[in-house]
């Protein structure tokens, strides 16, 4: 363990990590090119030292429901890519998700034209634009000590530290609390130089956030990059299925 709470990654000796005549490593500098210049720019020399790593999101599982005409659960929303659940299971690396970008995304693209081509264009209904206008309206004027910024900091910190790589009961539980907190603070008032735009956009952190929590609360076992340390056992065919959540008044989940 490092003394920042990592670990040691020694590429010294892993058979490409000879010097080129640029002074870094041929065939890392060709496989991970913008790597390669990163760790060269912060004075990292990985061909003649460890390299102190740890653990990092590289991206979750979910995603919006899609068929296979990338058509969602909300007629006329088309999804592709990483937006969606994707056909790849808990296996989500960038490779795989490059080619379904390529896939859904020709399928949700078409799909979309027929979409537009079929249906009418018309003015939204009144009563549409009356409740955008008191959506907005609820969420100006708020006079509070909270700032936007520091409470997404908030959120940041909880899922890195409950929600990230191991899991557990307790964890999920404890960031659940974090987020209806976090909306009680909200509620209670925002300071008067936060923007529209940062509520919204904290709001929609705070959804996201909900779901996966309560996904993975709901998956009682280890799968693919999920792992709950309190059943970190693969929970066999019975558990070999996605999770799909609702919003009908309240989160819903199936």
């Amino acid at each position: 363990m490092s003394q920042h709470g990592g670990v040691f990654l020694d590429l010294r000796d892993a058979g490409f990590t000879g010097p080129s005549q640029s002074g870094s490593s041929t065939l890392f500098r060709d496989m991970w090119k913008i790597t390669d210049q990163w760790l060269r720019s912060r004075g990292l020399d990985y061909h003649h030292q460890p390299l102190e790593i740890a653990c990092f999101a590289h991206a979750i599982n979910g995603g919006l429901r899609i068929d296979e005409r990338a058509q969602s659960t909300i007629q006329g929303l088309l999804a592709a890519g990483e937006t969606a659940g994707g056909p790849h299971g808990a296996d989500r690396l960038g490779g795989n998700m490059l080619v379904t970008c390529m896939v859904f995304g020709a399928i949700a693209g078409l799909n979309a034209a027929d979409v537009a081509r079929v249906s009418p264009v018309d003015h939204p209904p009144r009563l549409m634009i009356s409740d955008a206008e008191s959506f907005v309206q609820s969420r100006l004027g708020n006079s509070g000590e909270h700032s936007i910024d520091s409470l997404i900091t908030e959120l940041q910190h909880c899922m890195w530290q409950n929600v990230l790589v191991v899991r557990s009961e307790k964890k999920l539980l404890d960031c659940l609390e974090v987020i209806q907190g976090i909306r009680d603070s909200m509620d209670a008032g925002l300071k008067q130089d936060n923007s529209l735009f940062g509520r919204l956009e904290l709001e929609n952190m705070l959804l996201v956030s909900e779901v996966m929590v309560k996904a993975a609360l709901a998956r009682t076992e280890s799968r693919g990059s999920h792992y709950r340390e309190d059943y970190p056992e693969n929970g066999g065919d019975s558990w070999r299925r996605p999770i799909t959540m609702r919003t009908d008044g309240e989160l819903q989940g199936s």
